[in-house]
């Protein structure tokens, strides 16, 4: 069946009127079973042809371990969206003097990411080793520094944003021995990490923290992670790991660039209430704390959520809804 899939791309990719739908079929195809051959039919038979693109983003990579995987996927996510990208990969693990001392490649996105075990090693080699207190003073002094050094790196960057990428430790070393409490446990170092981290950045502007926790919970340990590509280049993670990490970094750069929905169009019989309130009257509709009422008492609580956070709602004459919601 994939197979079938990747030769499908390869004929679409072979002429040029049909370069976009190859690109929908790729977008549709990446948002089902993973497909690692897919990723490479499109770098192999997309990216070289000569396309007019709306931009071109410059990205520089760096990472507390070797990201340079992620670089194939991001040139593939941002070239199905007709974006160009020119890279600079940084060294492994040398994300902390790449920000001290700028960028001369001068990009428009900085990704960094960075693992929890990897800029804390001692807690992982020695998990039993640290009072909570001696782990906490450990965090803030590196929270101290990596703030410093974004702080620095974002002052010189006159264009452009440092996205930050934060990854938990897939591994707990204290369920292997015993419980001694929620302070010595990795989850728990990361929560004070990202917690501390982000109130020492809060008001940078260019900064934007990307939250990869809801791309760990879809997967296993064993797909996220492989030690053999630790052992042998010092990659941290799997092919699978690193397509959905460049489809996250990709989808939060929509967001910071592309104009955003700001109107929802609702109609309200049979959407915001059951039934048709010109018909069965007040007392004709679905609506109140029970059965499929509550369904739509629910239903109207999340658009009013939208409605707070600055989105226009609106029936289909195009007038406000706000005073039908509120009644």
């Amino acid at each position: 069946m994939k197979e079938d899939v990747n030769k499908k791309l390869v004929s679409l990719a072979k002429s040029r009127e049909t370069l976009d739908d190859a690109r929908t079929f790729f977008l549709g195809q990446i948002e089902k079973d993973h497909n690692m051959l897919l990723w490479k039919c499109y770098l192999s038979n997309m990216v070289d042809k000569e396309i007019d693109f709306d931009n071109t983003e410059r990205i520089a990579l760096m990472g507390s371990s070797n990201i340079t995987p992620l670089k194939d996927k991001l040139k593939v996510m941002f070239h199905a969206h007709n974006i160009d990208t020119d890279f600079f990969a940084g060294e492994y693990n040398n994300y902390m003097q790449e920000l001290m001392t700028g960028n001369s490649f001068k990009p428009s996105i900085t990704l960094v990411v960075l693992s929890i075990e990897d800029i804390i090693p001692r807690i992982y080699e020695r998990p039993f080793s640290y009072l909570p207190e001696e782990i906490s003073r450990m965090i803030n002094e590196l929270t101290d520094k990596i703030a410093l050094a974004i702080d620095n790196y974002l002052s010189a960057l006159t264009n452009g944003m440092l996205y930050l990428v934060t990854m938990p430790s897939l591994e707990e070393p204290s369920s292997y021995v015993y419980n001694p409490g929620f302070s010595y446990k990795s989850e728990g170092h990361f929560l004070e990490f990202c917690e501390t981290l982000s109130k020492k950045v809060q008001r940078e502007e260019k900064l934007v923290m990307v939250d990869t926790r809801k791309l760990i919970q879809k997967y296993t340990k064993k797909q996220i992670e492989d030690k053999r590509y630790w052992y042998l280049g010092r990659v941290r993670y799997t092919d699978l790991f690193f397509s959905e990490m460049a489809k996250e970094v990709f989808s939060v750069y929509k967001i910071l660039t592309f104009p955003s929905k700001k109107c929802l169009v609702l109609d309200l019989d049979n959407t915001l209430w059951g039934g048709i309130i010109g018909q069965d009257g007040m007392e004709g509709i679905v609506l109140g704390e029970d059965g499929l009422g509550k369904a739509y008492e629910d239903f109207q609580k999340e658009i009013l959520k939208l409605h707070e956070k600055g989105i226009i709602l609106a029936k289909k004459t195009l007038k406000l809804l706000s005073p039908t919601l509120s009644a």
